[in-house]
């Protein structure tokens, strides 16, 4: 029965101090993770810009011809525009 208490009061204890050891240990991750969301949080408008390019091949086809001789297609997009966090904001254009 003694033993049976104490292993109790351990696991009681343990419960206890477990929100404690959370919110005091932290890893070099954490640390990042948490400046992270900091500077994102301070950021007050950001602009992007992407290039997409796109090649497209015609589907082969076992039962007809109709693809033999044909090239692929290419198209390129320019994506860009500009997000305003705070106010879920976005202005994209391509």
């Amino acid at each position: 029965m003694p033993k049976r208490l104490s292993l109790l009061i351990l696991l009681a204890a343990a419960l206890f101090a477990l929100p404690w050891l959370r919110t005091t240990a932290s890893t070099p991750a954490q640390q990042a993770v948490t400046d992270a969301q900091r500077r994102w949080d301070a950021v007050a408008f950001y602009r992007f810009s992407a290039t997409l390019d796109q090649e497209r091949f015609p589907t082969p086809s076992v039962t007809t011809v109709t693809t033999v001789g044909q090239s692929c297609s290419r198209q390129r997009f320019y994506f860009s525009g500009q997000v305003w966090p705070a106010e879920q904001r976005m202005e994209a254009s391509i």
